[in-house]
């Protein structure tokens, strides 16, 4: 990816956080924070694999980091993957500890994304 591809990844990254954080809920209450980002990335013309290395490094630099890219909220009850699976519905509950947690990671992400940007 050249250096202009990756900002303008970033600051896609940047609006789809923001976007999510203003209205308050995903597009898809079953899905988690990457199909959130493709979905942005599609409607604005760019491929959602420019967003994979900035959300994977997002992710494993984020505190409370699961140890796992394809799950990285973590859940000390059911694990990671249980979690996502048998509790889509609740995945961004902001009632619930894992979906308070999920807000924090899209806020990560962000922040992540924005400190990267030129």
């Amino acid at each position: 990816m050249t250096t202009e591809d990756r900002q303008v990844a970033l600051r896609l990254v940047v609006s789809a956080c923001e976007a999510l954080l203003n209205k308050g809920r995903p597009l898809n209450v079953s899905t988690g924070l990457c199909a959130e980002v493709w979905y942005y990335f599609g409607e604005h013309g760019m491929a959602a694999e420019y967003s994979r290395d900035i959300l994977h490094d997002a992710f494993a630099t984020w505190p409370e980091y699961s140890g796992e890219l394809a799950y990285p909220v973590p859940n000390a009850e059911y694990g990671e993957v249980a979690a996502y699976c048998e509790h889509r519905e609740h995945l961004w509950d902001k009632d619930t500890e894992y979906g308070k947690c999920r807000w924090r990671l899209v806020e990560w992400v962000r922040d992540f994304a924005q400190l990267r940007l030129i």
